[in-house]
């Protein structure tokens, strides 16, 4: 049978030789730097530029010194100083009874990821003994290197745009330790739109990255729309070379002006845009069969103040002649689009009446909120209508009676129906 107490005594006796072993070698190595008396070299044979482009290069000593000891260094390599970076001094001053000596390096914007300095220690007064570390290389390392990219390579403009900015490190995730502030500027030749004039920055030209974040937002307004003023063209401006562009270096922003300005007109009916998702997403609780139909040759026309309708389909079950008021823009995910949803600006309106019961046996007259988008398809202006303050009582009644007991005001304003209307005039 296996003895448990003659393994327990080896691997006690075995510890114990272990330990006598270690004890020998680490006297050893005391015993040799003793017999070497005050030993001096760098702390490290590398240095790596962080993002704040500034670092401290450290000599150091095994006893403090009695008084101050000045060492020289010479420099060579690709970075050049007074171009590439600055150095605090020209020589590490150990000051008396201490065992440290230190230089600052600041980099320039020049200092990119191809160039580097060694620094080679000179002579060493006597009484102190030259270490193995004798020189270190400064340079920008890969985990100090952000890759930055801008979310959309395309934009639209209507009453303002939120550009984002998004960094990685190129060794993995990046959260930003400190506030980070990265300039933006607009590209010559392709920005035909003018700053003051046809747009303006929303507080200064740069992407500001929170501490403990990893993107940014930079945000547009429209002021006024002209023929040929249309682009904004963008570009990050690094303050150092730290900062590698990822997939998108750019972005390009269209001016399409205010939703609202562009409401006026008529606007024949095109198609149930999200008709589908909505099946998809009421998982059979309501009969699809009953959804609004027949809305071929129905028209909305809009002035500046009033919706009227023409209309013969059952969308007649919900509009209603109503006068309409700015709400201002709010941002949409169209979840039927695909994954993830793309956000859109959409403008909010307020209807002065609306049969949010949707149906042509019961009425609810009342004001409602309704979402209108336009943009250009195919060349053709489309009008994006979407209904989401209605209570119906004829389809997705079911699912009305459950979104009702999630709190959200409207009830049905992540289940919206949403329709295209052509413009005809």
């Amino acid at each position: 049978m296996f003895n448990n107490n003659r393994l327990l005594k080896f691997r006690n006796i075995l510890g114990a030789a272990l330990l006598a072993a270690v004890t020998l070698v680490s006297c050893g190595k005391d015993d040799e730097l003793s017999k070497r008396g005050n030993v001096l070299e760098f702390e490290t044979t590398t240095y790596s530029i962080p993002q704040s482009g500034e670092l401290v290069m450290k000599i150091v000593t095994t006893a403090p010194v009695s008084s101050d000891v000045s060492i020289p260094f010479t420099i060579s390599g690709t970075a050049e100083k007074g171009i590439d970076f600055d150095l605090s001094a020209s020589a590490f001053v150990i000051p008396a009874g201490s065992k440290i000596g230190e230089v600052k390096v600041t980099a320039k914007p020049s200092f990119d990821l191809n160039k580097s300095f060694k620094v080679v220690l000179g002579s060493i007064p006597s009484g102190i003994n030259a270490g193995n570390l004798l020189f270190t290389e400064v340079s920008i390392g890969p985990k100090d290197i952000l890759i930055y990219s801008f979310e959309s390579q395309k934009l639209s403009m209507t009453e303002n745009v939120d550009v984002n900015l998004t960094l990685t490190a190129a060794e993995g995730t990046f959260i930003s330790p400190t506030e980070m502030r990265i300039p933006v500027e607009l590209i010559p030749g392709t920005t035909t739109a003018v700053e003051g004039v046809h747009f303006s920055f929303d507080g200064l030209k740069e992407f500001v990255v929170p501490a403990g974040k990893l993107r940014a937002t930079l945000k547009l307004k429209f002021l006024k729309q002209e023929v040929g003023k249309t682009t904004i063209a963008l570009k990050v401006v690094p303050k150092n070379n730290h900062f590698v562009a990822g997939n998108f270096n750019r972005t390009n922003i269209t001016i399409d002006g205010s939703n609202f300005s562009r409401l006026k007109g008529t606007w024949k009916y095109k198609a149930f845009t999200n008709r589908n998702w909505i099946i998809e997403n009421i998982w059979g609780m309501d009969d699809e069969a009953l959804f609004p139909k027949n809305n071929t040759d129905d028209l909305i026309i809009i002035d500046e103040t009033t919706l009227n309708v023409q209309m013969t389909g059952d969308l007649k079950n919900y509009f209603r002649t109503a006068t309409i008021t700015d709400k201002g823009e709010v941002t949409e995910r169209l979840q039927e689009a695909g994954f993830p949803p793309p956000a859109v600006k959409m403008q909010l309106v307020q209807l002065s009446a609306a049969n949010v019961f949707f149906s042509p046996l019961k009425q609810k007259i009342r004001s409602t909120e309704l979402g209108f988008r336009v943009f250009v398809e195919s060349g053709k202006d489309i009008l994006e209508v979407t209904v989401r303050d209605y209570e119906p009582t004829d389809f997705l009644s079911n699912t009305y009676e459950m979104y009702s007991s999630f709190g959200d005001v409207p009830a049905m304003k992540t289940m919206p129906l949403r329709f295209h209307f052509e413009r005809v005039n």
